[in-house]
């Protein structure tokens, strides 16, 4: 059943940390649900997404993205153990990526904290991509 698939996945541990969307900003809540509520119509590409996005059908990206020539903010939540984790590793062996961690937030940052999501993001463009002569 849909309702049954929707609660498992969100039972799943790298939701388990975060926010939960009943303490969301009300606009975003909504959004969420309005989104949750039209996914039904697409169960086969939702059903096909789950498969493709899974981390079990993922290569490892991790020595890709260690001779990435471009900076790369990794923004992670602290209570996202697990990316949190691999953004720490990364950065401590890679100089052009920068792990920043969110304190009180999970795995969906920008639904959790949109506003410290989008401070935290500004002030790495703002330090890595600002023109000189700004």
């Amino acid at each position: 059943p849909w309702e049954s698939l929707l609660a498992a996945w969100e039972d799943r541990p790298v939701f388990a940390h975060g926010c939960p969307p009943a303490r969301w900003r009300e606009d975003l809540r909504a959004a969420w649900q309005a989104d949750r509520h039209a996914l039904a119509t697409r169960r086969e590409a939702i059903a096909r997404s789950l498969v493709v996005w899974s981390l079990g059908a993922q290569p490892d990206f991790r020595a890709m993205l260690t001779s990435c020539a471009l900076p790369l903010l990794w923004l992670t939540g602290s209570g996202d153990v697990k990316f949190s984790g691999l953004g720490q590793e990364i950065a401590a062996t890679t100089p052009g990526i920068s792990h920043h961690m969110l304190p009180a937030c999970g795995h969906r940052l920008p639904w959790e904290a949109p506003a410290a999501t989008a401070t935290a993001v500004a002030g790495w463009i703002a330090r890595h991509w600002s023109r000189p002569d700004e």
